[in-house]
């Protein structure tokens, strides 16, 4: 019979009882942030769910992990979360982490992908409009010629 461990449960109650746990402190406050990143970095994350993430740990320990986040990081998530957004084209840290803590309160939603305008066409310069119709134009059929022996 294979034993089952309930491991949020176990977690719940470490973070319940701090100081029983004193001599892990180190430790539990690296795997914290490691847990949160790896769910972060998930391929399922997209904003809804970054926001029920960031609702779940409270808006202040968020804030404090933001602080605490490699540039990788906060790019990916930038970009994975907001493609279109200026900031996700940018290096500015703290641009990121502003607009990461103003996406997960809903104070902005993602951007638009920007629609591109048509580029007009560009003309050749050596050709006049009586040189463009398709009647002064030789006609030729393309096919290749055979092959050497």
């Amino acid at each position: 019979m294979k034993v089952v461990i309930d491991s949020y449960g176990l977690l719940g109650a470490i973070g319940r009882h701090r100081d029983a746990f004193a001599g892990i402190e180190a430790l539990v406050q690296k795997q914290a942030s490691a847990l949160l990143t790896a769910q972060l970095k998930h391929k399922s994350l997209n904003v809804d769910a970054f926001r029920v993430i960031v609702s779940a740990i409270g808006s202040e320990p968020f804030e404090l992990f933001l602080d605490t986040a490699d540039d990788k990081l906060l790019k990916a998530i930038v970009k994975k979360l907001d493609p279109h957004a200026p900031v996700a084209k940018g290096d500015d840290d703290d641009a990121m982490r502003a607009h990461l803590v103003v996406l997960a309160n809903r104070r902005v939603e993602p951007t638009v992908k920007p629609l591109k305008t048509p580029k007009p066409a560009k003309k050749s310069a050596k050709a006049s409009p009586a040189d463009t119709s398709d009647a002064s134009l030789p006609h030729a059929i393309a096919t290749k010629p055979p092959g050497r022996r």
